[in-house]
């Protein structure tokens, strides 16, 4: 089915477009989603929380390693959009890789947070603030759902494209880099439960599997790790330590 745009197909100065199409051009055009050269040294990722001393970017390196990815793309969430902007309610930036395998395509849609510290719950001018892995919990979900909403309207049938016609699975991921952890144990989220327990197996950059509910599902899965700025252990880190660092995407992507 191709879905046209009819108020366009009525101005005769303008040929008719495929909606769909021309949805992704503009988000490109707008910057809300950038395509990723792959011969570019390094992704950088930029957190939303400025200043001297917070973590503020992430490059990720070493693109070249792995072989099978055949195309990334950015998608700067927070972007404000007139119309499908949810800020406050996603995550800061997602990274799609397609990687290619013998008959069938794994897409790779990773959530990516950056925090300075891991905050517990707490009271705020009389209000109850929920703790940072709780509140990213719920983002997880949010933006899932939106993230299904992006890919559904994808022209992945396109001939043009290697991949047009095949079968692309997707794999969800969520990592949350960050300096310091000053939760607590009275957290009670699931995604806390797992902070927990990784940091106790002192296995933090192994993914953990997360359920949280989506139209899709009241049970759908997003695989979560949690990696630390390695810099922070250090006595005394500067001010350029503790606001960026460098990981492979090899880690990024492996169990």
């Amino acid at each position: 089915m191709r879905m046209y745009l009819i108020n366009n197909e009525r101005d005769r100065k303008k040929p008719p477009f495929m909606i769909g199409e021309q949805f992704h051009k503009a988000l490109k055009q707008l910057g809300f989603i950038e395509q990723i050269d792959l011969e570019n040294i390094s992704i950088e990722i930029s957190g939303s929380t400025q200043g001297q001393g917070h973590l503020q970017r992430i490059f990720i390196t070493d693109l070249e390693t792995i072989s099978s990815i055949k195309e990334i793309w950015k998608i700067n969430l927070e972007q404000d959009i007139e119309g499908i902007s949810t800020k406050s309610r996603t995550t800061e930036v997602a990274l799609l890789m397609l990687q290619a395998y013998q008959s069938t395509y794994r897409l790779n849609v990773v959530l990516i947070e950056l925090k300075t510290s891991l905050q517990a719950k707490k009271l705020d001018k009389g209000k109850r603030k929920k703790s940072t892995l709780c509140d990213i919990e719920d983002k997880y979900r949010c933006t899932m759902n939106r993230l299904y909403m992006l890919l559904t309207i994808n022209n992945h049938s396109n001939v043009k494209k290697a991949y047009g016609g095949t079968t692309i699975y997707i794999d969800f991921k969520g990592i949350i880099f960050y300096n310091q952890d000053k939760t607590k144990i009275s957290d009670s989220c699931e995604l806390y439960q797992l902070f927990k327990q990784a940091k106790e197996s002192q296995a933090l950059s192994n993914y953990r599997l997360l359920e949280c509910q989506t139209i899709l599902s009241h049970r759908d899965k997003i695989q979560v790790k949690f990696l630390e700025n390695p810099f922070i252990k250090k006595h005394n880190p500067s001010n350029e330590e503790r606001e960026s660092f460098e990981i492979s995407i090899k880690e990024l992507i492996s169990a």
